[in-house]
């Protein structure tokens, strides 16, 4: 009973889809690699085309748990995104009646880093009626929904690579809150390299094979190796993961719409690239 009623405020708090459709357009570029403008709009909007019915006001408990329940045998499959080699299809794996709880929580810390990012006179601060700190509030909750996603997760036993996506972006999150060097960035910089060492992603050779499942691993391992590194200056601490231990391949310079494109779109961008 506690896990459904933590399933139900993660939906509860969902914002309304107008809501959705506002940060999505005031928030396009993203801090970080992993979080694709193709990946975000391609998830919110799916997720409104498939629940509309359930998610529109009034929302009951009875509506969402039918949500819950989709995404709760979801996410307790094996994932299959990465590592297919159709990735660039991945809005048909893990979005609309395949939806997980990995990709509603990166779905709530892509709105908190949106509601950080907007001025205190935008009119999606205003409409919150905070009396102070409207954007903070808005922001800490998506992130503390996101948190709840990540438990949930590990309720079912879910560890796979937009597991460790959402959990890089709660720790930009934190940054925005915490601090860089805070005890709790800290912690989620633990917490994120466990996470990648234990999935395997420091060790990918180099292929002459280009697929969008390798790069987006290699995106993945890359934003995790730079937040350590980063968060290693400002912090005093050592990195957790050193280049000698690593065995690959930087990913290659190609837009979002060129990596999620197909293969004919990848290996036409990959032909355009020198060797820098």
């Amino acid at each position: 009973l506690k896990k459904l009623n933590r399933c139900l405020k993660i939906l509860h708090t969902l914002p309304s889809e107008e809501t959705c459709d506002e940060l999505l357009n005031r928030f396009v570029t993203a801090k970080d690699p992993l979080l694709a403008m193709p990946l975000m709009r391609a998830a919110i909007g799916s997720l409104w085309d498939t629940f509309r019915q359930n998610l529109t006001a009034p929302r009951t408990d009875k509506k969402l748990e039918e949500i819950a329940d989709v995404m709760k045998t979801n996410s307790g499959t094996r994932w299959t995104c990465i590592g297919d080699p159709a990735f660039g299809e991945w809005p048909n794996i893990c979005c609309g009646r395949r939806l997980r709880w990995e990709m509603l929580g990166l779905i709530f810390a892509y709105f908190g880093l949106a509601y950080m990012h907007l001025k205190v006179s935008d009119p999606l601060v205003v409409a919150l009626h905070e009396p102070t700190n409207a954007r903070q509030i808005a922001a800490w909750r998506m992130r503390h929904c996101a948190i709840m996603c990540l438990q949930t997760l590990k309720d079912l036993e879910t560890m796979n690579e937009m597991v460790i996506i959402l959990m890089r972006a709660v720790m930009l999150l934190d940054n925005l809150f915490f601090g860089r060097e805070s005890k709790e960035s800290e912690e989620q910089r633990a917490l994120l390299v466990l996470a990648t060492i234990s999935s395997g992603l420091y060790v990918m050779p180099k292929s002459p094979f280009i697929t969008a499942a390798t790069e987006y691993r290699r995106r993945i391992f890359m934003s995790v190796y730079d937040a350590d590194k980063m968060m290693s200056c400002f912090s005093g601490l050592p990195p957790l993961i050193y280049k000698r231990h690593c065995m690959m391949q930087a990913p290659l310079d190609l837009s979002d719409d060129e990596l999620l494109g197909g293969p004919a779109e990848i290996a036409q961008a990959a032909s355009r690239l020198d060797a820098n």
